[in-house]
């Protein structure tokens, strides 16, 4: 556990200075700039849509498990009763 923390560490400063060994290419019209306010809309956009695929999901199964648990009590009284 002590050198797994470490080895993620050392993983990402080498992909860190691969890239500041690459060659700067020159911009084109097909570069997408990080330096402006339309990046910068799409980027929180992005976030807002992976955060709410990560935490909505959990609301609509409390509703199919309370909608589970009401059936099955339902047919569990219904075989009782006859």
């Amino acid at each position: 556990m002590f050198f797994g923390r470490y080895i993620a560490i050392i993983a990402q400063l080498a992909i860190a200075g691969s890239m500041l060994a690459k060659k700067k290419v020159n911009e084109t019209v097909g570069t997408l700039r990080t330096d402006n306010v339309t990046f910068m809309i799409i980027l929180v956009f992005i976030v807002y849509i992976f955060a709410a695929l990560t935490f909505f999901p959990a609301l609509p199964l409390t509703d199919c498990r309370t909608s589970v648990n009401l059936d099955v009590r339902y047919s569990e009284r219904r075989e009782r009763n006859g």
